[in-house]
């Protein structure tokens, strides 16, 4: 089980590569990044902060349990929390078996913004008003023209989000190679 969850750790583009699972998963920021790159609108990756303190790694867990797991069905306890904080090993492991489980397989949560919630809130155009056929055909060359511009929004702001995600990947790496070089000089 457990190299199958470090060949899916290594599979995923995260900030830092895989060393001891527990003590790299065990503030959390770790998990975020996971959790990022399949729900990148999920995650909010500066919400997490690096820390060697236990208390801020379960702030970052109890941060991901309240804003993330719950919305993705993904059961934590306090105990469970508190022990991967600590770096308690096998536990890691068996919380990742949870979160790959439901990363592989469960559908993306729906949110207010979603197309299909767009689509249910958009008002029906009117089926039985008296047009000619002039207007008619007007009216279908309009929603034609308004179906592909939604079509160009969608892409253009799938665009621009995976770029915002890539962003954020990039400042994460940035923060950490400037605090590996801070550390090297010290």
């Amino acid at each position: 089980m457990s190299e199958d969850i470090g060949e899916w750790i290594d599979s995923l583009p995260l900030s830092r590569k895989r060393k001891n699972l527990a003590r790299d998963f065990a503030d959390g920021c770790m998990m975020a990044e996971v959790i990022h790159v399949f729900y990148p609108k999920l995650v909010d990756l500066h919400n997490y902060e690096q820390g060697l303190r236990v208390d801020t790694k379960i702030y970052n867990w109890n941060t991901l349990h309240q804003r993330v797991f719950k919305k993705l069905g993904i059961p934590i306890d306090h105990q469970t929390i508190t022990a991967i904080a600590n770096a308690k090993p096998g536990v890691i492991e068996k919380f990742l078996e949870q979160v790959k489980i439901a990363m592989t397989t469960k559908k993306p949560p729906r949110t207010a913004n979603s197309p299909r919630a767009e689509a249910k809130s958009a008002p029906a155009p009117p089926k039985d008003l008296p047009m000619t056929e002039k207007d008619r055909e007007i009216l279908i060359e309009k929603i034609k023209e308004a179906d592909q511009q939604q079509q160009l929004i969608r892409a253009l702001e799938m665009k621009s989000q995976k770029l915002m995600e890539l962003m954020q990947i990039k400042d994460v790496k940035i923060v950490r190679l400037m605090a590996r070089k801070e550390r090297q000089y010290k």
